[in-house]
């Protein structure tokens, strides 16, 4: 009896076929009966290219042809995010604006956190769109450009952010993150590293010509903001901003 594959008559394209996952993912998508085309990357040699049409030709997969659909549903970046869609044939097609976009607002966090630390106020504030603001629940809201800028500056040194866990949703030229954040105290002279403080960051995003900035941020931290603030040392430097 001749065994149905879940992807007999389809064609699975992958990119960067010749290492890593791509390399990987091909004999699963030929033993489910797909033709599995794929592309090799810039600089890549020879016997990784041989190597992987070795692979490519496990359980008969023909790797010729190039007008192609992706035919299997990938989710490809952690936090509930997904990437796919699915075209007039029931394919699905892989999304490579969204994973780019996905990458980028990672990025734009883990920049937020460094500059957040080093109190360089300018290029914090920098991280939102003219509109933009920090809601911190329990404090007070910090809009605009000077606003931001002098509350990130009363944290120079002082604080140490991390966030973890982004679940990201993208929706073209907008996107909302929650993300778990944890904050940590430090001193300037050493004689103090210690845990502070968890809690969300609720974020919007806009694509902007200069690349993904933060609409709003919104801080709702477990520790209240009053006592937060007060370990931290900022309650004053904050309380004069505006």
């Amino acid at each position: 009896m001749t065994t149905v594959g879940k992807l007999d008559g389809r064609v699975a394209f992958i990119t960067v076929g010749a290492r890593c996952r791509g390399r990987s993912h091909r004999p699963t998508l030929a033993g489910e009966g797909a033709s599995v085309p794929f592309q090799t990357y810039p600089g890549g040699s020879p016997e990784e290219f041989e190597q992987t049409q070795k692979i490519a030709e496990f359980g008969g997969s023909d790797i010729a042809g190039s007008n192609v659909g992706v035919a299997l549903e990938l989710q490809l970046m952690p936090g509930g995010t997904r990437f796919d869609r699915l075209n007039r044939k029931g394919e699905v097609m892989l999304n490579a604006q969204g994973i780019s976009d996905y990458i980028e607002i990672c990025t734009l966090s883990a920049r937020y956190n460094h500059l957040a630390d080093s109190g360089d106020g300018e290029a914090y504030a920098d991280l939102f769109t003219e509109d933009g603001y920090f809601d911190v629940v329990g404090n007070r809201v910090y809009r605009g450009r000077k606003e931001l800028a002098a509350c990130a500056s009363t944290a120079a040194s002082k604080t140490v952010h991390v966030t973890a866990n982004p679940i990201i949703e993208i929706d073209g030229d907008t996107a909302t993150q929650r993300t778990r954040l944890i904050g940590c105290l430090r001193t300037a002279d050493g004689t103090r590293n210690e845990f502070v403080n968890t809690g969300y960051y609720i974020d919007e995003l806009r694509r902007t010509p200069a690349g993904w900035r933060f609409v709003s941020r919104r801080a709702e931290c477990d520790l209240n903001a009053p006592e937060l603030l007060a370990r931290l040392g900022v309650s004053e430097a904050l309380a004069q901003i505006g």
